[in-house]
């Protein structure tokens, strides 16, 4: 496998001794797709698609807005008893009181989560009702939604929310919100791997697919079928996919379209060296 990384990044004009082996081509595709999504996996990973950062905003969003809710003996309660939604938001996340009860929630969710979700293009959206806490989560356009747990459950205690001039209370709200996190971030984790797995083996297909299509169809002289030319996509298009993620993960993504160029190029001596060598026959392959 080594020996074809090197052949990919030093030396294009051998990528058609790389073809032969389509398993191990396979398995190449497979981990250039990973590391295709390395900076959003590490991302994932790291703070479960939301970052403690987002709470410090929520919180200051809140000073000194009138909510009237209290959380007490592990029941959230309207104080008004208006049953009013309470919602407040950031760009990434929104924070909803409302005093539903389970059996509400169960009997009509689609309408409570649809409500929920208009009132803010937040991607990240936490629902405290009146026992318990349900994380949506807007992924790809789909709504996904956790039971995150009872208040007993995360162990907090007694808060009252009304005044949140008061610092006291907002940091006893806060550390709710960072017991939350900490359940929030595994279940995003566990949901989130497996599609952006998917999407990433997807999005380099694609990647990989117009370069291809393009190549085949102004060589059409050089008669190398497309599934020729896409399977040397793989290795020619390497320099580009390690590239652009090291770029990306230090902030210098402006060289990535050299880069696919550069991989572009490789492409095309690939196949024009495969079209000369093809009818005399491989003598080796890596």
């Amino acid at each position: 496998m080594y020996r074809r990384y090197k052949t990919s990044i030093l030396n294009p004009s051998r990528i058609p001794l790389c073809i032969n082996k389509k398993i191990i081509s396979v398995l190449y595709f497979l981990i250039l797709g990973i590391i295709y999504i390395l900076p959003n996996l590490i991302y994932v990973v790291s703070t479960g698609g939301i970052d403690n950062s987002y709470f410090v905003e929520i919180v200051d969003e809140l000073r000194g807005e009138e909510i009237n809710y209290v959380l007490m003996d592990n029941t959230l309660t309207n104080v008004n008893m208006l049953g009013d939604v309470e919602s407040f938001s950031t760009d990434t996340l929104q924070i909803t009181f409302t005093a539903i009860s389970d059996q509400q929630l169960e009997q009509d969710v689609s309408s409570i989560y649809k409500e929920i979700c208009s009132l803010s293009k937040a991607s990240i959206k936490l629902l405290f009702t009146e026992k318990r806490v349900i994380g949506l989560f807007d992924y790809q356009g789909i709504i996904v939604d956790f039971d995150l747990g009872t208040y007993e459950e995360f162990n907090v205690g007694n808060i009252i929310i009304k005044n949140t001039n008061n610092e006291i209370e907002l940091n006893n709200f806060s550390k709710l919100l960072h017991n939350i996190h900490d359940k929030y971030k595994t279940l995003i984790i566990l949901v989130t791997i497996p599609s952006l797995l998917l999407g990433g083996f997807v999005a380099l297909a694609l990647t990989l697919l117009i370069p291809s299509f393009v190549l085949y169809i102004f060589n059409r002289g050089l008669r190398v079928k497309f599934g020729t030319i896409y399977h040397m996509s793989i290795y020619a298009f390497t320099i580009y996919i390690l590239g652009s993620t090291l770029l990306y993960m230090f902030g210098a993504t402006y060289i990535t379209l050299l880069l696919e160029i550069v991989s572009f190029i490789y492409l095309s001596i690939a196949m024009r060296n495969y079209a000369i060598t093809k009818k005399g026959g491989f003598k080796r392959e890596l």
